[in-house]
């Protein structure tokens, strides 16, 4: 019965990558609608792994802000830090960066500044301290 379970955890994550890396290739090939569909099966089939999850989210944000989606990049963004965060991974660098700059680019000054000051802060202490 374990080995059963592991079996099913590892075709699981398999799945999940394998998904993510179907999207990756449409992403590169500007076919954002089959890379968010991917994107989103590679969330489903690696829910357990949160560092895959939040990648996928980042990059379904990228592409919802590349479709003037903002609405939808915003809040895969905020879901990618939330998920970062937790493990406490230096990506989150990155998506304070973007949502910061997605809020510049709405006109949302007050919103935006203290994700880019936070994103240079995190940078700072990951590569220059």
């Amino acid at each position: 019965m374990h080995r059963e379970a592991l079996k099913l955890l590892d075709d699981k994550i398999e799945l999940s990558l394998t998904y993510q890396m179907i999207g990756d290739a449409y992403l590169r090939q500007n076919n954002y609608d089959e890379a968010l569909n991917n994107y989103k099966k590679a969330e489903e089939e690696g829910y357990d792994d949160i560092l895959r999850r939040a990648e996928c989210l980042l990059k379904s944000g990228i592409i919802f802000e590349k479709k003037l989606q903002y609405k939808e990049a915003l809040n895969n963004y905020e879901q990618s830090l939330k998920l970062y965060a937790l493990e406490k991974q230096p990506d989150q660098v990155l998506v304070h960066a973007y949502i910061g700059k997605l809020q510049l680019k709405l006109g949302n000054k007050e919103a935006g500044k203290p994700h880019l000051e936070q994103a240079v802060q995190m940078y700072d202490s990951l590569y220059l301290d």
